[in-house]
């Protein structure tokens, strides 16, 4: 008898997934469960619905309980995983999708999915294995071709960066892959081409602030700085609020000596929006007018506000050697050399204030 009232559960408790009622599919697996508690459909299920209801935790204690039941089950390890990532829990979906990858180890998912939780996690260089087997899996996995290209980014690969967007471009065309390219191009310095990429991205998205932004840069390393100029003004108008606009505006302004216009511009986009790229702007704009202590203040404020990056780094590093605070400068150029070792190749201010640091150290 309590099989069959298990079994009752269970298929109404179906009934209300598809009609789209999780709260009413999380009572009835849970009566079908409790009624018969190795029923590993019934939990499952239970879990599916937990997160189509958004009680998460509840829905990882579920998968915790079914991976117990079905330890080489490949589908629950890879349902726990995604549950640790929609918590941030990236360590724990990473040991999670270790378990899935071992029981099959031929699913491009499950390799992306460790690829997405290594890049949360900072191992940019193990997420690139990650999603190259995921694309060696499944050479049309167009996200995966996508992602690999941003890691191969993070870890500043742009010519392989560039070349595995071309192929998501190709596969999916979209915003997105448009950006990403774009992005990549810029660093590259291929800065007509990057234009080119950003376009068609606005073109699919015509009110992004972000691209907007990314657009105006391309245009000022041209030295069209009034065609830059008003295109971010403009953007202004659509985008009053996006601290990407008022960021790259700022930073324009302060390439043609306008230090005053450059600070109320970054002021303005943090006082909208606490973002880094606004305390970043404010920061170099700060440090151009030789106000180093409210310039290291943005700088702080921007790296809270993110994870940590070479340049905001290396700005601060530049704000101490300024300040004659000479091994506090040294220390956050070293923090600079360590994530990114050729990072001086191509910010000569920052080498010339780590010089300066180290000389006066020595001295």
């Amino acid at each position: 008898m309590r099989r069959l009232l298990s079994l009752a559960s269970y298929s109404i408790g179906r009934i209300a997934v598809g009609l789209g009622l999780p709260a009413q599919a999380i009572f009835w697996f849970r009566t079908a469960v409790r009624l018969h508690e190795n029923r590993t459909q019934s939990l499952h299920w239970l879990a599916w619905a937990l997160v189509q209801a958004g009680a998460l935790d509840d829905a990882a204690a579920t998968y915790s309980s079914l991976v117990k039941v079905r330890s080489d089950d490949a589908r629950s390890w890879f349902g726990l995983a995604r549950v640790h990532q929609d918590l941030g829990r990236h360590t724990d979906a990473l040991a999670a999708l270790d378990h899935a990858v071992a029981l099959d180890h031929q699913n491009a998912v499950l390799h992306y999915s460790r690829g997405q939780s290594l890049i949360a996690l900072g191992r940019n260089e193990e997420a690139t294995c990650a999603y190259r087997l995921a694309v060696n899996i499944e050479p049309t996995y167009a996200d995966a071709v996508g992602n690999l290209g941003a890691a191969l980014g993070q870890l500043r690969r742009w010519d392989e960066a560039v070349r595995w967007h071309m192929e998501a471009l190709r596969m999916a065309p979209s915003a997105d892959a448009e950006y990403n390219l774009g992005v990549g191009l810029y660093e590259l310095r291929r800065f007509d081409e990057a234009e080119q990429a950003f376009r068609r991205a606005l073109q699919r998205e015509p009110t992004s602030g972000e691209l907007q932004a990314r657009l105006a840069s391309s245009l000022a390393a041209q030295g069209r700085i009034p065609a830059a100029v008003s295109m971010l003004e403009a953007a202004l108008v659509s985008n009053p609020a996006d601290p990407s606009v008022r960021a790259t505006l700022s930073g324009i302004l302060l390439s043609e000596g306008k230090t005053f216009e450059a600070i109320e511009i970054a002021r303005d986009a943090v006082s909208l929006t606490p973002d880094p790229r606004g305390y970043t702007a404010l920061g170099w704009a700060y440090l151009a007018a030789d106000r180093e202590t409210e310039a290291l203040l943005a700088f702080d404020t921007a790296s809270q506000l993110e994870p940590p990056s070479p340049e905001i780094d290396a700005a601060r590093g530049c704000c101490f050697t300024r300040m004659g605070r000479h091994p506090e400068a040294l220390q956050a150029f070293r923090e600079v050399l360590a994530r990114d070792p050729d990072y001086f190749d191509r910010d000569q201010m920052a080498c010339s204030c780590f010089e300066r640091s180290q000389r006066e150290v020595r001295s």
